[in-house]
């Protein structure tokens, strides 16, 4: 059972973890709507207006997803000396993101929003919050839960990775590394970049 939760790829993977990983990204993309939470990168979420538009939703975990996985790929092609398949790649790493949906949920709770609006500016400039204790407890609570889900998105990400281009170790994990950077930091350049020139700035 453990084995399936961090590594189901040794039974479900190709043709057929694409088959399961996107709907994964499609409920996500939901969930995280009806939240109004963007990722803006695999350890980070960020709350947007209410009237954020459905279509930004889905175009930040698609291009999240498939810039991390060409990264991912082109990182397998150099260091690998195996036969690597991206749709292999594609499938693993879109059912890798099934802790998001649950992640997600983090936004419908009015402690996590109030937290996450605080800024170190408003700090610095006096600003008075009001807190209370079911607030505190209800923050700590659902960012630990959350890192819980980070961890968990993270290892299930380097398992896909690992398992899809039969790379182990150091080789695997700094190369792991090294893709989800680049591809994170794309993949925002990407979607704000989309974004902006349909919507505007501020999104």
């Amino acid at each position: 059972m453990k084995e399936f939760f961090l590594n189901p790829f040794k039974y479900v993977a190709g043709f057929k973890a694409l088959l399961f990983g996107i709907p994964v990204i499609v409920v996500t993309s939901l969930v995280s709507f009806n939240s109004s939470v963007i990722y803006q990168n695999i350890l980070k979420i960020r709350f947007v207006p209410e009237t954020a538009p459905l279509w930004a939703f889905f175009l930040n975990n698609i291009v999240s997803w498939l810039s991390i996985a060409f990264f991912l790929y082109i990182f397998g092609i150099l260091i690998s000396r195996s036969k690597i398949r991206f749709v292999d790649i594609l499938g693993t790493q879109a059912l890798a993101r099934f802790p998001l949906i649950i992640y997600s949920f983090a936004g419908f709770f009015p402690s996590v929003k109030k937290y996450n609006n605080i800024t170190l500016r408003g700090f610095l400039e006096g600003e008075k919050v009001s807190f209370t204790s079911p607030d505190v407890w209800g923050f700590l609570i659902i960012s630990l839960i959350g890192a819980f889900l980070i961890v968990w998105y993270i290892m299930l990400m380097y398992n896909a990775y690992s398992l899809s281009c039969n790379l182990k170790k150091e080789k695997g994990i700094i190369s792991f590394i090294s893709a989800i950077v680049i591809g994170g930091f794309f993949a925002r350049v990407i979607y704000l970049s989309i974004a902006a020139w349909i919507l505007g700035p501020g999104i």
